[in-house]
């Protein structure tokens, strides 16, 4: 997820929402907090040679900016441990039920299949 986010930030918010004059790509894992200095409010964020300031767009602000990005790392947060939990949940549906006990041959070739013949295992 930290690859997603870095090239999400990368695409759609450094740049478009702030320039920092002396900044460079990969903002949102080695740039956190230091987005612009001394920032103008621009209606339009553009590329600006280092002696002058660093522009923010209107609207925006280092709080704003310091909010999107901790929205950035809760999404990316919860989207990871839902994808880590998925095999747990799939795991626990192979489990067998309370009281009932498979052997190791069985769990392994998975041979006690609930709902097929004996015949056919």
């Amino acid at each position: 997820m930290a690859f997603v986010c870095t090239w999400a930030w990368d695409a759609f918010i450094n740049g478009k929402v702030y320039y920092c004059t002396d900044g460079g790509s990969l903002d949102f894992l080695f740039g956190v907090g230091d987005w612009v200095h001394n920032a103008e409010s621009v209606a339009q964020v553009a590329p600006r040679a280092m002696s002058e300031p660093d522009e923010i767009k209107t609207g925006w602000s280092i709080s704003g900016l310091w909010c999107l990005w901790g929205g950035f790392v809760v999404v990316s947060v919860v989207i990871s441990a839902v994808f880590a939990w998925m095999p747990w949940r799939a795991g626990s549906a192979n489990k067998p039920a309370a009281g009932q006990r498979r052997s190791s041959v069985s769990a392994r070739f998975d041979c006690d299949r609930p709902g097929v013949p004996e015949r056919e295992r």
